[in-house]
């Protein structure tokens, strides 16, 4: 959980193309879209 977890924050992107039901329910359980907000900071 902890390796998936910094995954999610520090390299989203990847994760939502390797793994996206992983990164969909990391969404749902942070309440975060960390692909958006990199996206939005840009």
């Amino acid at each position: 959980f902890a390796v998936c977890s910094e995954a999610f924050f520090e390299a989203p992107e990847n994760m939502k193309e390797d793994m996206p039901e992983v990164y969909r329910l990391l969404c749902q359980f942070y309440r975060q879209q960390p692909v958006k907000l990199a996206i939005s900071a840009m």
